[in-house]
């Protein structure tokens, strides 16, 4: 069985950002030059307009952090029509320009559509260029499409990315949609063609929605760490709550759940910030540096962002499930 996560804390709180903010979502890094890393998230105001923005932290000092950008980095203001931004991954080329993925929001009623795009940067994420949509919502049915994790293996690029399946209407109340895994492949990351069935798919309906994939690989596979939660229910509203769950495959294509794996070794407790719910997870690898963890806990992200760590190749003794 691979190590379980160690909780290490909060990281950030929406009040810890300029602007009246209310959710923290969406959280991902990249290793600066100093060693550093930085941590993009998507923040949600008041008006329920999502802005990116970041902070550097110093994982040799137990995540210490150095700075708070009072701006954000990516703005839905680039996409006419946009409410909400998001970032979810970052790719560097062999010269150090920087490749990000994320979803743009627009509300289009009765629900939204969200598309993916990519970005570039060559000054480690001060500043992105204008976005390209690379997987429009109309690729998938006019359903949203978000949380792309990319990956490259030599000229292949890999995407397991978030895909809504359908909108179940609820009288007089906001439907309850379903997702779950989907893959893609590129060879220049611009293009990308859709895999026909899931990556990893609900296995019933008491699993209404899979979101925010992140993926890496090893000898023995694949490892997938996303989030989970059941349908919504006015007698049971706990089954919304979300919660971290990890998937292994062995070519990167279909996923099975690892319904053995034990999460958090030190598991949150009532009246932790992150024990009603663990959401949007994004794996870090750095060479032998413990494999770090970002995750948003209770509310959605009205708690914040924090994180775990495991031993580094923690996850390199055991073989993935078929």
């Amino acid at each position: 069985m691979p190590e379980p996560w160690t909780r290490r804390g909060r990281l950030l709180m929406p009040e810890d950002l300029p602007g009246n903010h209310r959710l923290l979502q969406m959280p991902f890094c990249w290793e600066l030059a100093n060693g550093l890393l930085r941590i993009a998230v998507s923040a949600r105001d008041a008006q329920n307009r999502a802005h990116v923005f970041s902070f550097d932290a110093d994982p040799e000092d137990d995540m210490r952090i150095h700075r708070v950008d009072p701006l954000p980095i990516y703005s839905p203001d680039r996409f006419p029509g946009a409410t909400s931004v998001g970032l979810s991954c970052v790719l560097r080329d062999t010269d150090g320009q920087m490749r990000a993925f994320g979803g743009a929001l627009w509300l289009t009623p009765p629900n939204y559509q969200i598309s993916i795009f990519t970005c570039t940067s060559d000054d480690d994420g001060q500043n992105f260029s204008d976005p390209v949509i690379v997987l429009p919502a109309s690729r998938n049915g006019g359903l949203p499409v978000l949380s792309g994790c990319v990956r490259r293996e030599g000229p292949l690029w890999r995407m397991w990315y978030t895909a809504f399946e359908e909108w179940r209407p609820r009288p007089g109340q906001d439907p309850d949609a379903r997702y779950c895994i989907r893959h893609a492949t590129s060879q220049d990351g611009l293009q990308w063609a859709q895999d026909v069935g899931f990556a990893l798919a609900r296995r019933s309906d008491a699993e209404a929605g899979i979101i925010s994939p992140t993926v890496i690989s090893d000898k023995h596979g694949y490892e997938m760490w996303c989030s989970l939660r059941g349908p919504y229910s006015d007698t049971n509203p706990q089954l919304r709550r979300y919660r971290l769950i990890r998937a292994t495959s062995e070519n990167g294509e279909r996923f099975a759940m690892d319904t053995q794996a034990r999460v958090f070794g030190n598991p949150p407790v009532p009246g932790d910030w992150d024990h009603d719910m663990q959401c949007y997870p994004h794996l870090l690898r750095a060479g032998n540096r413990p494999d770090i963890l970002l995750y948003v806990g209770n509310g959605y992200g009205a708690a914040g962002v924090g994180w775990a760590s495991r031993p580094a190749g923690s996850s390199d003794t055991y073989q993935p499930l078929p």
